[in-house]
């Protein structure tokens, strides 16, 4: 069993070599920040956009511990939501450089549907989803 996996280990490893994370440049003018997190979601876009199967990905950005130097608009969680953030708009725009637009008639049939077919609350609004500020539509 540990023969298969050290087998795919060094498979996985000889692919991520042969695609050189260091000269990987994202479509669309995407820069991701010179940190753990933006490094992690440049890499996976990398494996994305070379075919390679990939079927999950995970990246951790770390140091969400609110308990401690939480701050508001200037504290640490506002430091991490922000990076969080530009990280996710420079992921999108690399993998999406022509944006995904969503079809709002074709998002309130399924939210009208899930209700009637008693999967989601009368009232409940799927709203988020959809909003073209968020999605680029």
């Amino acid at each position: 069993m540990l023969v298969g996996a050290g087998q795919q280990t060094l498979a996985a490893l000889d692919i991520i070599q042969k695609l050189n994370p260091a000269q990987y440049q994202p479509s669309d003018g995407a820069q991701y920040p010179d940190s753990p997190y933006g490094k992690a979601l440049r890499q996976i876009a990398q494996l994305i956009k070379a075919d390679v199967g990939l079927q999950i990905a995970c990246a951790d950005i770390g140091d969400w511990d609110t308990h401690v130097n939480e701050g508001g608009s200037e504290g640490e969680m506002a430091a991490n939501l922000k990076e969080f953030g530009e990280i996710i708009a420079q992921h999108r725009d690399s993998l999406y450089p022509d944006r995904v637009n969503i079809d709002l008639d074709a998002a309130k049939r399924v939210e009208q549907s899930l209700i009637a077919g008693g999967l989601m609350k009368p009232g409940a609004s799927m709203a988020g989803l959809h909003d073209t500020s968020i999605a680029g539509g």
